[in-house]
């Protein structure tokens, strides 16, 4: 639902995204909601 989002961060920088190891190499979307809820799905 997309009333349910706070934030959105797009990570393309090499530093922000070596968390993310090589999933993250060509760039991170971060989705943050606004309540901590569960979804129900994984």
């Amino acid at each position: 639902n997309p009333f349910n989002i706070e934030s959105i961060r797009v990570l393309k920088n090499a530093g922000e995204t070596a968390v993310y190891g090589a999933r993250g190499a060509n760039g991170v979307i971060l989705i943050t909601t606004k309540t901590g809820a569960p979804s129900g799905g994984a």
